[in-house]
């Protein structure tokens, strides 16, 4: 059951000594403060429990806030000993703590605690890297001049394989005085005081293997008895994303990168960027120009960075011993080199005419070609950027609609579901968007143009033969996910074996461009 702080001790007291019939034993006090670092939790409270070691009794208590942020409690008839102060706190959905420090309560002593609870849930799916300081005891909160008191530190590497340095100072408020701490580089320190103000203790914990630190301090002033028990509450940054305009750079390019983090409690924020590349780590200087800011300039230093993957990853942290990191890759790639070919397919019942080949009118003519002989490996349909041929005959099919005949594109893919190909795509002259095609005059068909776009259509199995309507290449390969990724089993250009009798257009090349720049044309031949 949870009490008010403002109840008195005594019960407490009789209990650790064995009833009440006993002699009361010596006794100091307690004295609670907890400080919270946003209006959002102004009306919160936070849960304390104090167990003196040994004793099976644990007494709960709940602090409620003043209205200033601070919450206070003052605890009356210690018995002195060792106990265990633990503290936590819930705002909203985020929970803090348990944090928990034995103090030794002395006779007419103030021993000063300040706990750093940390948040327990909701953390970022990052690396957490700095240390945590999660404790402070001190013998005595508020010394008499002269006096020595210990100053104990808890702290742990959240990767758990880091040694940790710690670092004591104490400056007297208003001096230039700083104080002599005996082991002030261990765990462990003591300070003889001879400060009659304010004493402003730092501490700073360093992970000695990344170089990296969390700092507390704290003030001592004069109290004639009590023990302070201090809580901070402390949320980590929240990192939104991770940006780069050019996420692809030559060996000698440069980009920026832009980190966006934000934190509940703290608006300052610092940053550190490091990068690696193919698994080894490369000095930040060469790389970064601006490797403690939000956003940096990346340099893919040809004598520093590798060709391949770089993971630039930043360590966002804030004041208060909280820290998360992210990460974005940076690809170095060598130029490509763009590939130009000119190869040459046969066609069928043609005759070989200046420009291209013609079709005799006696039969159907056609002639395919292969992304292998074209390109030299094998591509798909999302590898296509445009297609392109030209024809040329005595009529216009814009001006004489009932005359629709011409050369029309088929691409194959790779399968076995209609024979010796899997599916068929189709594009017909007659049925371009922006027709325009004047007689006798070489006019080209092509993908990427402004007027004579073809439209295509999948007449797999002859289940469809095309239309007015039909939409151009991107919107094919768009309007059914299947299609991109069909490996191309060859390109063709043929007559309609309807209307193949009679028909003598020309034909010229074929001209195939792939979005990774390389193009090849094709020449027909009888």
């Amino acid at each position: 059951m949870k009490k008010s702080f403002a109840v008195s001790l005594l019960a407490f007291a009789l209990a650790a000594c064995g009833g009440s019939e006993k002699a009361a034993p010596e006794v100091g006090g307690a004295r609670v403060n907890v400080r919270g670092n946003s209006a959002n939790w102004n009306n919160g409270t936070v849960d304390l429990t104090i167990q003196k070691v040994g004793a099976p009794t644990l007494n709960h208590y709940t602090l409620a806030g003043d209205g200033n942020y601070t919450w206070k409690g003052t605890f009356d008839n210690l018995p002195q000993g060792a106990y265990q102060f633990c503290a936590t706190a819930t705002w909203t959905t985020v929970t803090f703590g348990p944090q928990c420090a034995q103090v030794t309560v002395q006779k007419n002593k103030m021993a000063d605690v300040t706990l750093v609870l940390q948040q327990s849930g909701g953390q970022q799916t990052v690396n957490t890297n700095s240390p945590l300081i999660t404790g402070l005891v001190l013998s005595d909160g508020a010394p008499s001049y002269g006096e020595t008191i210990t100053m104990s530190a808890v702290a742990t590497d959240p990767s758990a394989v880091h040694a940790l340095g710690f670092a004591w100072t104490a400056v007297c408020d208003g001096t230039a005085t700083v104080n002599t701490l005996a082991d002030a580089n261990h765990t462990t320190a003591t300070l003889t005081s001879d400060c009659r103000g304010t004493e402003r203790i730092s501490l700073t914990v360093t992970d000695v293997d990344q170089n990296i630190s969390s700092v507390v301090e704290f003030a001592l002033t004069y109290s004639p008895q009590g023990a302070n028990v201090s809580v901070t509450l402390n949320r980590w940054p929240d990192i939104l994303g991770i940006t780069t305009p050019d996420a692809q750079l030559l060996p000698g390019d440069r980009t920026t990168i832009t980190v966006t983090a934000t934190d509940a409690d703290d608006a300052s924020l610092s940053y550190a960027w490091t990068v690696t590349c193919g698994g080894n780590t490369v000095d930040p200087l060469k790389v970064f120009n601006a490797p403690d800011m939000a956003t940096t300039g990346f340099y893919a230093d040809p004598a520093a960075v590798p060709v391949g993957d770089c993971t630039a990853t930043v360590k966002v942290s804030d004041n208060h011993g909280g820290s998360v990191t992210g990460s974005i890759i940076i690809h170095v790639r060598n130029a490509l080199q763009i590939q130009s070919s000119s190869v040459s397919a046969t066609m069928s019942n043609v005759t070989a005419v200046a420009g291209g080949v013609q079709a005799n009118g006696n039969a159907k003519s056609e002639g395919y070609v292969s992304p292998m002989t074209m390109f030299g490996h094998a591509i798909t349909m999302a590898d296509i950027a445009s297609i392109a041929y030209d024809t040329n005959k005595a009529w216009s099919i814009a001006a004489t609609p009932s005359k629709p005949q011409d050369w029309a594109l088929v691409v194959y893919t790779q399968g076995t579901q209609s024979g010796w190909y899997g599916r068929r795509f189709g594009a017909e002259p007659y049925f371009a968007m922006s027709l325009n095609d004047p007689a006798n005059t070489w006019n080209t068909w092509s993908t990427a143009s402004s007027s004579n776009v073809l439209r295509f259509y999948e007449s797999t199995g002859n289940a469809f033969f095309g239309a007015y309507n039909d939409p151009d290449l991107a919107g094919f390969l768009a309007a059914d996910a299947t299609r991109a990724s069909q490996p191309v089993l060859a390109f063709s250009l043929q007559t309609g074996s309807a209307w193949a009798v009679g028909f003598d257009g020309e034909l010229g090349a074929l001209r195939v461009t792939l979005t990774s720049g390389e193009s090849s044309v094709v020449t027909f031949t009888p």
